[in-house]
């Protein structure tokens, strides 16, 4: 796949060994040639994006927020959003400008130079986004040391920003253990649907010890993100194929999943799981 394509699946900013993976060296290069991939630093690509963001917030005294703000900070999110993510204090009227504009009266403290602050950031991801786009903000901040679980949970406990309930049942599932935007939205299927699923549990199958996406312990059942990219070379596959056999050969079902599957078909992904579930319980 091209480049570009590859950077939106691994959601927006990535190391190059990452789109390398997905896609290619040369296709890389020829994405920052051309302006649409851009080198953040030493090992870090990101997409191409002009100041609009930055123009409209100064020009309407207004700071990035939400996904905006997510992608500034540097984090992976499920999808990069298409116009900025501008915040105004409530009851501004929202100007007529190519920018989505959000409200809510913030502390001078919880602004980051012309975006909002990490935590303020997750915050109102929570409030007004959907789960699984808000869960895989709050899942990179985590992962990214940018916040710490405690503070997001206690900042939950006391927020009355409004969608109170959204905000806390974000911050009560964040997970930095969840690498990428892929394994945030499997996840989000299963928290939905109020599935027990743990992510990077320590499964033991004789000498193998191996950490899947997501598990069940109890009932024995696995959720992979699977990712073909990660199957580049011959080794990776043989890999992976001896980790699955042994699973399944220990007793454990063993679901994989596609990027398009967990993105785009998630009714398909749940009548999977619960396919799974059903069978476990008709054995016991």
């Amino acid at each position: 796949m091209e480049a570009v394509e590859a950077l939106e699946q691994l959601g927006g900013i990535a190391r190059a060994a990452d789109i390398v993976a997905l896609s290619s060296r040369r296709r890389l290069r020829t994405a920052v040639s051309n302006k649409a991939i851009i080198h953040v630093d030493r090992d870090r690509y990101a997409l191409h994006r002009d100041d609009l963001g930055m123009r409209l917030a100064l020009e309407h005294n207004a700071h990035l927020s939400h996904l905006s703000a997510a992608v500034h900070h540097g984090w992976k999110v499920r999808s990069t959003p298409g116009i900025p993510h501008l915040l105004l204090p409530t009851g501004r009227p929202a100007p007529t400008s190519k920018a989505r504009f959000w409200f809510h009266d913030a502390r001078r403290d919880e602004f980051d130079g012309w975006a909002t602050g990490p935590l303020l950031t997750v915050l109102l991801c929570a409030r007004d986004l959907p789960f699984d786009a808000a869960l895989t903000v709050a899942d990179s901040a985590l992962r990214e040391k940018a916040v710490a679980h405690d503070e997001l949970v206690a900042e939950a406990s006391s927020w009355r920003g409004g969608n109170e309930e959204c905000v806390r049942l974000v911050a009560s599932h964040a997970n930095g253990l969840a690498k990428n935007p892929f394994e945030s939205g499997l996840r989000a299927i299963t928290i939905k649907a109020k599935l027990e699923f743990i992510p990077q549990y320590e499964v033991r199958v004789g000498a193998l010890t191996v950490h899947p996406d997501l598990v069940d312990p109890i009932n024995g059942i696995i959720l992979e993100a699977d990712s073909w990219g990660f199957h580049a070379d011959k080794e990776a596959h043989d890999r992976d194929c001896q980790r699955y056999t042994m699973l399944t050969a220990d007793g454990w079902i063993v679901l994989r999943f596609t990027y398009d599957q967990v993105m785009f078909q998630p009714d398909y992904v749940l009548r999977c799981i619960e396919m799974a579930l059903a069978q476990r319980v008709a054995a016991a």
